[in-house]
């Protein structure tokens, strides 16, 4: 027995054991094709005298297939074959040719058979949900083993008007005018699995030469045509699994949120967020308002109520700084709205460019929106029994932060004039006024 036998046959029984011990399908693939050679030399005037005599030869394949899954409709698919190549040379000689070449007709056929491995990756487009029938396109190399093979020449004499028929078995190695011993090439298939049965186009193509000529040139194999199949195992129905695209466990048809991983409670979206301060709700105890999570999903606390989380206050971070090029930051108290008494919030003052932590760096102009007076108007009548008549005018400044701060006293900076010191006057407290004798005056402030 020859070695390309004995590897058909170990190749086979390795096969039919691996199939027979596990998941991997076995299947039988054969059918007809037709073969040519791809001849590329420099012979001057080849292509248009001599390549138009050279046609197509039938042939035929026939192998096993394993059938191995690899995941997402992908199968790898090695084998072991028997296919027939080669082609076809003939020349019909009209009567000037005849003569002269003492030839009618002359025809000679190429017959190369091989022991072929193919390697194919495989893609399976499902057509049914339990994925018995479905499309499939393949493609992969092969490597080819010479098994024999022969030339057949048929020619007629015209001389004597004889015809001659002989077979010649191809001389096979590595030299001149020898046929190669091995080929390699890539094969593709497209076709149909209609349960354990298979139909499908097949193509295959040789890169490597396999005949060495007495002249420079390559010969390439190449073969077109279809094959039937069956696999010897049945396909078991695949109950499809349900499309997840966010791979979170709940299938889309029951995921309010299919792109988004969550959880069932849910109904397949993530734990909300509703302040979106990136604490679920779930762990979050302040859900409406941002926070975090040192303080469990709530803003870090502002004792005082001074604009100034604690934080920020006893680390001179933050709102604590002010917000000029080169920020100013000051450690004020956590405990105390207003740290200085100065009657201005700390935030104020920082936000107006003065010191929280010192009274007199107070830019109270800066921190005031505007300034009312109390009474605007009023009309003083003196009491005949104390011969005396007064009004006490109240100062109220209304800051930016929607404060208020009295401004009543002089040493707020508030100043009192009247119009006519005869008619009013000033005394104690700051903001009284006193009336000396009848007439209109205007206070300002």
């Amino acid at each position: 027995m020859n070695k390309p036998k004995r590897l058909f046959l170990l190749l086979l029984v390795s096969m039919v054991t691996l199939a027979a011990q596990s998941q991997v399908r076995l299947g039988l693939f054969g059918g007809p094709h037709s073969s040519s050679v791809l001849e590329q030399n420099s012979i001057p005037g080849w292509d248009t005298t001599t390549k138009k005599h050279y046609s197509n030869s039938s042939g035929v394949h026939i192998g096993v297939l394993l059938d191995v899954p690899l995941g997402k409709n992908f199968y790898l698919q090695p084998g072991v074959g028997y296919t027939s190549k080669g082609n076809k040379y003939a020349i019909n000689n009209d009567s000037a040719h005849s003569l002269l070449t003492d030839t009618v007709f002359y025809s000679k056929t190429l017959s190369i058979n091989y022991i072929e491995i193919p390697l194919y990756l495989t893609y399976k487009l499902p057509l049914s949900a339990s994925h018995k029938s479905s499309f499939f396109i393949s493609a992969g190399p092969y490597f080819g083993f010479y098994y024999n093979g022969n030339t057949s020449t048929q020619s007629k004499i015209y001389s004597t008007s004889t015809y001659t028929n002989t077979t010649v078995n191809l001389p096979v190695g590595k030299g001149v005018e020898q046929y190669r011993t091995s080929d390699m090439g890539v094969n593709a298939r497209a076709g149909f699995e209609l349960g354990s049965f298979v139909l499908n186009g097949y193509f295959s193509r040789g890169l490597t030469s396999f005949y060495t000529a007495s002249y420079s040139g390559t010969f390439q194999h190449q073969a077109v045509g279809a094959s039937i199949g069956f696999w010897l195992s049945k396909t078991e129905a695949r109950v499809p699994k349900p499309k997840d695209t966010d791979k979170d466990g709940i299938p889309d048809n029951q995921d309010l949120c299919p792109r988004q991983p969550g959880i069932a409670k849910y109904n397949g979206c993530p734990i909300p967020d509703t302040d979106h301060d990136g604490i679920n709700d779930e762990q979050d105890s302040c859900k409406n308002i941002p926070g975090v999570a040192k303080y469990h999903g709530c803003p870090i606390p502002d004792t005082d109520g001074d604009g100034i989380n604690d934080g920020d206050e006893v680390n001179g971070t933050g709102r604590a700084c002010t917000t000029a090029a080169t920020p100013v930051c000051y450690h004020t108290n956590p405990l105390l709205a207003d740290t200085d008494n100065d009657g201005v919030w700390d935030y104020t003052e920082v936000r107006t460019g003065s010191d929280p932590t010192n009274a007199a760096s107070l830019n109270l102009a800066a921190a005031m929106d505007s300034v009312t007076v109390s009474p605007a108007s009023f009309t003083m009548i003196v009491n005949s029994l104390t011969n005396l008549a007064s009004v006490q005018l109240t100062v109220t400044g209304h800051l930016i932060d929607n404060r208020t701060i009295d401004l009543t006293s002089t040493t707020r900076g508030t100043n009192y004039t009247s119009s006519d010191l005869g008619i009013c006057n000033f005394g104690i407290p700051d903001g009284r006024v006193f009336a000396s004798t009848a007439g209109s005056c205007t206070i300002t402030i």
